[in-house]
């Protein structure tokens, strides 16, 4: 059963995060990589996953985490896809690096082409971008301040009060 094969691989996952394996980076970042691989990742799967490379932190989480947050497309059947892509941009201004603002932004300019529900995500990316601050991000948040979307537009002004006075 695949779900039973899931839930074992997220178990070992964990487990090697947990006695903190060397080999835990690499095997949770395949697990996600397989996911992608499937055509339409399992959004809890994705989620769980991405939580376990955020509690790894460091630099090289960068590059798996915004697959994430880019891949994992919202469908309106499921809202364990939004929830998956909203925890990876979490991770994403926890972590605080700037190589993490360009696809935060892509993330947000997303929601433009595509007609899909994505509140959640869309508010936690603008609000990342606020915890990363640095050049022209003040401006980026000023832009999505006015955005039609309630979730970048919210996240955004958010993001702005994380920006702090140093704008």
């Amino acid at each position: 059963d695949s779900s039973l094969s899931t839930i074992v691989h997220l178990a070992a996952a964990a487990a090697l995060v947990e006695i903190g394996s060397d080999r835990s980076f690499d095997a949770v970042s395949n697990r996600l990589r397989s996911e992608f691989e499937r055509g339409v990742p399992n959004g809890e799967t994705v989620q769980r996953l991405v939580q376990l490379l955020g509690t790894m932190g460091g630099e090289r989480i960068i590059e798996p985490v915004s697959q994430a947050l880019l891949r994992v497309r919202p469908s309106p059947s499921s809202f364990k896809h939004d929830e998956a892509r909203a925890e990876a941009a979490r991770v994403l201004g926890d972590l605080g690096a700037r190589a993490a603002v360009e696809p935060l932004k892509a993330a947000i300019e997303s929601k433009k082409r595509n007609d899909y529900d994505a509140f959640q995500s869309q508010f936690a990316a603008a609000r990342a971008l606020g915890k990363i601050g640095g050049s022209g991000v003040f401006d980026t948040l000023m832009e999505m301040v006015l955005y039609d979307d309630p979730g970048v537009a919210s996240g955004a002004a958010r993001g702005l009060g994380d920006l702090g006075d140093s704008h």
